[in-house]
């Protein structure tokens, strides 16, 4: 289970930093985009079709309790990543594409 888990950190990882640097704005809008994230790629939202190995009631609840990890762990992450980054204006987003 362990080389397992070692590839999933990996993962989350690999695709937690560039999503980091790819959002602009402030501590709260990274610590948000980290989280819907996070909640995307933990595999809750699978649990919600029917499954040969859990029953309804358990897949719902273990569901659940996935989305609650992905909204409190990938919020931290982001927050911690982006602190001492310097905020950079939504409006100065559209004025570099312009």
């Amino acid at each position: 289970m362990f080389p397992y888990q070692a590839v999933r950190a990996l993962l989350f990882v690999g695709l937690t930093l560039p999503a980091i640097r790819m959002l602009h704005g402030g501590a709260l809008r990274v610590a948000l985009g980290t989280a819907l994230m996070y909640v995307a790629f933990d595999g809750s939202p699978g649990l919600i079709l029917p499954n040969p190995i859990m029953p309804p009631p358990v897949a719902h609840a273990h569901a659940i309790e996935m989305v609650v990890w992905g909204l409190v762990c990938g919020a931290f992450v982001g927050w911690a990543m982006s602190q001492g980054r310097a905020a950079e204006p939504a409006e100065s987003q559209f004025a570099k594409a312009a």
